[in-house]
This record gives C-alpha cells, structure tokens and sequence, in this order.
C-alpha cells in the first residue's frame, strides 16, 4: 500500500526482467528534483536523501530507468543487503558486480576474504573492466546502524572514485534515522572528500495538498466509489499532514483501511472516528 501507485514495487528489477515502469510513469508527487542530466552525473555517485516515507526509493527506482533510458545499462542491488553491517554490505554488493562483469580474476581476492583496502581496490578493479556504461542502485543504508558517519562518507566516495574512470554511475540512497541532522553530518563529511565526484539529490516533504488530493483519488477508486469526507474532515487532515505526522506511506494505508471500514458499515462518510481506530490499528500492527 504505497502512495506512489506501487512504484514502491521493484520487483522486476531485482529479478533481472523487464521493468513495466518508464521514467514518466514515477512523476506523482512534485517534492522530487528533476533528475540531473546524464552528463552531469557521468562518473560519480548520485546520493539520494530525505525525510522518511516521502518517496526516496521511488526516486532511485526513477533514477535507475532515467538513466537506462538515455544509454546505460541498469543493475538494481537495493535488496542485496544486508541493511546492517559495512563490510557485510559492500562484500555483498561486490560479489553481485562481479558476477555481471566476468566474475574473479586472478589475483583479486575473494569476497569472503575481503577487507574494507581490498574492496575498494577490487570495487575500482570490477568497474573498470566493465564492458558497458552501467547504472547501479545500491543497497539503502542508515547512519545509525552502519557506524560513524566518517566511515559511511568513505564509503561512498569509494564507489563514486571507482564510477571515474568508465563514467558508470552509482545511485545511493540514505535513509536518515535523525531527519535531517544525520543528513548535515553525512553531507559535511562527504564534502571534505573533493576528489570523489558526488551529486546530492534531497527530496522534500510531500506537501499537503498533494496527499489530500491522493486520499481523495482512493476514494473515488473502486471500492470506495462514493466514500467522502465527513464535514470538516478536509481541513483537519490538512493540518495533520502539514505537521507531518504520517508519513504518506502510512497515510495511504490509513485511508485504504478507513474506506474498508465505511464500506463494511455500509456507509458513505469517514468521520474522525473510523481514521482514530485505523490509525490505532496500524500502530498495533507495528509493536
């Protein structure tokens, strides 16, 4: 139940299969930036940030056929994980490119013997004997699950040191546990990097009347056709959201259950009431 009409839904991409999605298709919202020109970001890492649930997937899923539309090649590594754990993580990310670009070669050690000098020596190894400009998505990360953010900002000014010499491109995707203090640590640490070639992307909060305008299209979307507001509802869902006090994830699963509710009673207002017990329920489901 994602706000953005299952572009949340990546699986096509993981599997290797054609991906129903076009970049025009992701373009629901407006707090996303335009996606830079290619030629801006040739060589570099394009690192996505924002506040939590307002599309930064979505946005590194566009990002991944923005770019395959213009002439590289996609691989999508968002679920090759695991979310916890540098090394564990980047070992992982290594084995799955080299498997799309010819595998070991001699001398290069192996993953499992990896150590964080030897995969940023056979990260640039791997990109360099690419055969094709790629596009890689790599695996979320959170500053506070992954250590200092000193070691997160090498990190990724590795990946964007090997992305160079082939003008690949790699798109990472920050989830800050603090928004958006974690951010401005991470920025700054990344930044006094100046030979790595990083491009930032923020997305804004969704704004109100956008997500206002989304409930109202799932109600008017079978089942719910008919579902409406009950007086005044409008103006303090407004005010909720300007708070940003759900995320539009959670506010899209909010109204779908509520509409389910109206519907089982066989009426045709969500009050304040049906949103209270939904939203109780979801809390529940959560613990």
């Amino acid at each position: 139940m994602n706000p953005f009409d299952g572009y949340g839904d990546f699986e096509p991409c993981w599997k290797g299969a054609d991906c129903p999605y076009q970049p025009r298709d992701f373009l629901r919202f407006t707090n996303a930036p335009a996606p830079l020109p290619l030629d801006h970001v040739r060589g570099s890492v394009v690192l996505v940030a924002g506040p939590p649930g307002h599309g930064k997937s979505v946005y590194g899923h566009r990002l991944l056929h923005e770019y395959q539309a213009q002439g590289l090649t996609p691989i999508e590594l968002l679920p090759a994980g695991p979310f916890e754990g540098c090394l564990a993580r980047r070992r992982r990310v290594l084995g799955k490119l080299r498997a799309q670009t010819g595998g070991l070669r001699p001398g290069e050690v192996s993953d499992a013997e990896i150590d964080d000098a030897a995969w940023a020596d056979g990260l640039r190894k791997v990109m360099d004997h690419a055969d094709r400009k790629l596009v890689v998505r790599l695996p979320g990360v959170m500053q506070g699950t992954t250590g200092s953010g000193d070691l997160l900002a090498w990190e990724i000014c590795q990946y964007a040191m090997a992305a160079g010499p082939g003008n690949h491109v790699f798109v990472y995707e920050f989830n800050a546990e603090v928004w958006p203090d974690d951010w401005d640590r991470l920025r700054a640490e990344v930044e006094r990097h100046r030979d790595a070639k990083v491009r930032l992307r923020v997305l804004e909060p969704v704004a109100p009347d956008q997500l206002l305008a989304d409930a109202q299209a799932v109600m008017a979307a079978p089942p719910g056709t008919g579902v409406t507001l009950d007086a005044q509802m409008s103006e303090g869902l407004q005010y909720v959201l300007g708070k940003d006090l759900l995320h539009p994830a959670s506010f899209r699963r909010l109204m779908r259950l509520a509409v389910d509710r109206v519907i089982a009673e066989q009426s045709t207002k969500i009050t304040l009431g049906h949103l209270l017990d939904q939203a109780m329920r979801i809390k529940k489901e959560a613990a």
